[in-house]
């Protein structure tokens, strides 16, 4: 897998992105989306949540998985220049139980 990140919202304190795997293609030709990430950062550490769709990762072990997320998270926290210590919970739930609720036009 060779994943890319994608920012979908950044605060002062907290980002949120979607992470594409540039290996799998969707029917449109473009990387497909395989999970995302959603980070929060205090003066104590990194807390996060993790998810991973099941259904377009089930290939990964859970050690590929742990350091995928250790990897992550370290990267994130060094620029912004927070303490190393992080909290971070990783969900690989099926796809189809995903649902987005907005009232945003896209």
């Amino acid at each position: 897998m060779n994943f890319e990140l994608r920012r979908l919202v950044r605060t002062p304190t907290s980002e949120q992105y979607a992470l594409h795997d540039q290996e799998q293609k969707g029917d449109d030709g473009l990387p497909v989306c395989v999970g995302k990430i959603d980070l929060h950062y205090t003066e104590e550490g990194t807390y996060g949540t993790f998810l991973i769709w099941k259904d377009r990762c089930e290939s990964l072990s859970q050690e590929v998985l742990d350091a995928v997320v250790k990897d992550f998270v370290v990267g994130f926290a060094e620029p912004m220049g927070v303490s190393g210590e992080y909290v971070v919970e990783l969900f690989v739930p099926p796809l189809d139980s995903y649902k987005v609720y907005s009232n945003m036009e896209e």
